[in-house]
């Protein structure tokens, strides 16, 4: 994927906060509630308002500037100068726990439901776009072994965001980012969050329990699928390959990057960025 489709990609998971001089990249399935919440809270306590109703992606209260539109409309200049910061996740868990709750359904109603939902609000969820994209019946279940089959027919840049490889979902390369937190280890996001006198409130309303389930869902094919659809992300973010380390914890090695390139882009008046 080039480096336009990349951060156009990444456009809208931005949430600049002018009032914190912070811009968080989210990541599904990485902590991403909990992040936004914290942010969202701090940001009330210490302007003595409530503009926080338990709708995390109410976007007309939140404090955040979302993609291009709005930041362009706030200025370029104070944005690019903002921390960027973000939290990656061991693709094996990462790619099952999105399985889990995006694609895997407990039963036939569970999962007309959630297609229904989809279709009304013309957004189509990840299994209704890997079937429309593979010919299959989003009707029916699918296994994660079969799943992450189709996905390995599909290019990349047409995965749903919640598989999309992390590389591509944060800008790897391409963000100028001063903090690369893992969801395996959240001391350092603490940290990063106490600099700035902010408090971490963890929220996991979607949690999975993904840990307790990686015996029942990985066999030897299943491992070799990851290693092989993810393999970017192993390499970029410092990740064991073996399934036994799935809770281990490196350190990101980050590139400096200049902020030229996604300030060019943010100015320009590419049509493409009116998200």
């Amino acid at each position: 994927m080039d480096q336009k489709n990349k951060i156009l990609n990444i456009s809208a998971a931005m949430r600049f906060s002018p009032f914190h001089n912070m811009t968080y990249i989210a990541n599904h399935k990485c902590g991403s509630t909990s992040i936004r919440y914290s942010l969202w809270h701090d940001y009330d306590l210490k302007n003595n308002v409530t503009t926080y109703q338990g709708r995390d992606y109410d976007i007309a209260q939140s404090p955040f500037l979302r993609g291009a539109r709005q930041i362009r409309a706030y200025g370029v200049d104070n944005f690019a100068e903002s921390h960027f910061f973000t939290v990656v996740r061991n693709p094996f868990s990462k790619v099952l726990s999105s399985y889990l709750h995006q694609v895997q359904r407990k039963s036939f109603l569970d999962r007309a439901l959630k297609n229904l939902k989809g279709i009304r609000k013309g957004r189509p969820n990840s299994w209704q776009q890997v079937a429309q994209l593979t010919g299959k019946n989003p009707w029916l279940s699918v296994s994660f072994k079969d799943f992450l089959s189709l996905l390995s027919d599909i290019p990349t840049d047409k995965w749903p965001t919640h598989f999309r490889p992390q590389v591509d979902s944060v800008g790897w390369g391409d963000i100028p980012y001063d903090f690369i937190g893992k969801l395996e280890n959240p001391d350092p996001l603490n940290d990063y969050f106490k600099k700035r006198d902010i408090v971490l409130q963890v929220r996991a309303p979607h949690s999975q329990n993904t840990l307790d389930k990686m015996q029942r869902y990985y066999g030897q094919a299943e491992i070799d699928l990851v290693r092989h659809l993810y393999r970017d992300d192993f390499n970029a973010f410092s990740y064991s390959r073996e399934l036994d380390d799935v809770t281990a914890y490196q350190a990101v090695t980050m590139p400096k990057l200049s902020r030229n390139l996604l300030v060019d882009f943010m100015r320009s008046g590419d049509k493409a960025f009116t998200l």
